[in-house]
């Protein structure tokens, strides 16, 4: 299970301007033909939705021939002009085309360390400990837990296997997703199987453009290290919360294993993949949507509705509060419930 994790691709959501450069280098007629060319090679050959692919296609080499790509002289602007069009038939938060040559030189060279057994991302990620800044117990048992990024990596079990291990004896745990952007599908699957005794639970379905493809995710029969099934589960999330994140907070939401607190997150529920068009851009495009076995659908464009909606930056305290009055309303022993009585006093 731990080395199959390695061959599945990151699906992070990135906001628009992440990439945004100040390019003084003009793109040519020629270049933006080839660029539209290539998105829509892509388009046609990947995007979920076939219908409305053909529609893209048609707009952007409209937009091409009418004219209206001829002011837009920066590679910036270009770029940003393409993912406009392409949204506006939809509003796709994973379909889009960013101008980064640095990043692409890098992806390029990467693919070509890989080959010879070295990943330059892997040990950038193993610096930032695979996108897991905090962990702490909080007075009260209640424990902290805020991770950025659901990493692809099999090297990053171990920290979640050890993080998992630190939080066993908590009676609570705010799980913070408040500046998560996203990650991989099977570190969603991975984490969501801690809180969920056996036998296997169905999470979440990812429909692909053929007909019959669908990838099925269910919470794993067998784990290393202990399941957190008594703990009471709290998540934040804000506006940065999206794709793999958001999966997330829905699994268990709609599983009724956790309560969301903050604002509605970013709504970008499609899983995608990384094209590299040129030298100058790359793009993502959506090859999947998520269809969640409770709903039987997904949180595309409208985001995870949380149980408790306040501001992110209060989101934590509100969290915590709730644990220990449910934590009070729950206890029969009386020093306990006194603790927890004098600690609401504190935050409140």
């Amino acid at each position: 299970m731990v080395k199959c994790l390695a061959i599945f691709m990151i699906t992070f959501f990135f906001p628009i301007s992440i990439f945004a450069f100040e390019g003084s280098e003009k793109v040519s007629y020629h270049e933006k033909q080839l660029v539209i060319d290539s998105v829509s090679s892509n388009l046609k050959k990947y995007y979920i939705f076939p219908e409305l692919s053909e529609q893209m296609i048609g707009l952007l080499n409209n937009q091409l021939e009418e004219g209206n790509y001829a002011e837009l002289i920066s590679y910036e602007q270009f770029g940003q002009a393409i993912t406009k069009d392409l949204r506006s038939l939809n509003n796709d938060k994973h379909l889009w085309i960013w101008y980064n040559p640095g990043w692409i030189k890098n992806e390029l060279s990467r693919v070509v360390g890989i080959s010879k057994d070295i990943d330059s991302d892997l040990r950038k990620a193993q610096k930032e400990n695979f996108g897991f800044k905090e962990m702490k117990i909080l007075d009260g048992n209640v424990g902290y837990f805020r991770f950025d990024e659901f990493s692809d990596y099999p090297e990053a079990l171990e920290t979640i296997v050890g993080a998992f291990n630190f939080l066993q004896y908590s009676d609570a745990i705010i799980i913070d997703l408040r500046n998560n952007n996203g990650g991989s599908p099977e570190m969603v699957q991975f984490l969501c199987s801690y809180f969920f005794s056996p036998p296997t639970i169905h999470l979440n379905s990812l429909k692909y453009k053929e007909e019959f493809k669908v990838t099925q995710y269910w919470t794993y029969q067998f784990l290393p290290g202990p399941r957190l099934i008594n703990q009471l589960i709290y998540i934040l999330v804000s506006e940065k919360t999206a794709s793999a994140a958001e999966e997330f907070a829905y699994n268990l939401q709609n599983l009724n294993r956790a309560k969301i607190i903050g604002v509605r997150t970013r709504g970008a529920a499609h899983h995608n993949k990384f094209k590299i068009i040129n030298s100058n851009y790359f793009m993502s495009v959506p090859i999947a949507r998520a269809i969640n076995p409770i709903t039987n659908t997904n949180w595309e464009g409208i985001g995870v509705k949380p149980d408790v909606e306040i501001e992110p930056e209060l989101a934590y305290n509100k969290a915590y509060q709730l644990a220990i009055s449910e934590m009070l309303n729950k206890s029969q022993n009386k020093q306990n419930k006194d603790n927890y009585k004098s600690l609401l006093e504190k935050l409140k």
